[in-house]
């Protein structure tokens, strides 16, 4: 049987060319499935999708409820810095030596933490309180004193023998009062006169007094069946000016306290 001339053009390229190689295998078919999906069942896969959509609801809440977290946190402002403050832990009066069980430790906004607060309960143990204090006040240096001998920072101690020592029973420590040197009358004629009074401290801090031998012993002598010494004496906090007016009247000129705030 004779071949056309197309049939021997194509012998000889074949010839030529050699015997085609074998197609190469697809990764994946026509409809874009990829080799390791079709690993993968189709009944497991519609399993899949189908419990997926079952659950849609709670995926939904579950990304709304993360965008909310980030949203949240980018909106939050920055904590405020805090800082450690010694406080009383309970009401307290004047004349108290701190102990442990006295105090306690918080944290307070650093704006409003007052400059020289104690952030250490150990620099206040062992001090006296020279006024008294309420439950949570900050245990600064003013309100302290190291012993009954030393006033607040800035005060010096001065003894007053007051013109009327029944006051003495009243002005508890802490007490503030403000202390006045009386002056003679003054006779205008006519039967009128006028008294004046000097000032010679303001809000002077009344301090514990320490108790005399007698008193710690449970002796007592003298006229009255009151120990002399310094259980008619007033102590008191003041500024050094302030010692200084007082001590220029003492034994001369009767002094008065009044009562402040």
């Amino acid at each position: 049987m004779s071949r056309g001339p197309g049939a021997g053009a194509g012998a000889a390229r074949d010839a030529v060319s050699g015997p085609r190689s074998p197609s190469r295998p697809q990764t994946a078919d026509r409809s874009g499935t990829s080799a390791g999906a079709r690993l993968v069942p189709p009944r497991v896969r519609r399993r899949a999708r189908a419990e997926l959509w079952r659950r849609r609801h709670v995926v939904a809440a579950l990304v709304v409820g993360l965008a909310t977290t980030l949203v949240v946190h980018r909106l939050s402002p920055t904590p405020e810095p805090r800082d450690p403050v010694v406080v009383a832990s309970t009401a307290l009066p004047a004349g108290t030596t701190l102990t442990a069980d006295h105090l306690r430790t918080v944290r307070l906004p650093s704006a409003v933490t007052p400059e020289g607060a104690p952030d250490d309960a150990d620099t206040v143990v062992g001090r006296t309180l020279a006024v008294p204090v309420t439950t949570g006040t900050v245990l600064g240096d003013t309100l302290l004193v190291d012993d009954t001998s030393t006033g607040p920072p800035g005060t010096v101690v001065a003894a007053v023998r007051l013109a009327e020592p029944a006051l003495l029973a009243v002005l508890t420590p802490g007490t503030r009062v403000d202390l006045l040197a009386a002056t003679p009358l003054h006779d205008h004629g006519e039967g009128t006169s006028t008294a004046a009074a000097t000032t010679l401290a303001v809000r002077a801090l009344v301090l514990p007094t320490p108790a005399s031998p007698q008193e710690e012993t449970g002796f007592l002598s003298g006229a009255g069946g009151t120990a002399p010494g310094s259980s008619d004496l007033l102590l008191v906090a003041v500024t050094p000016d302030e010692a200084t007016y007082l001590a220029n009247v003492a034994g001369r000129q009767a002094v008065s306290a009044v009562v402040v705030r």
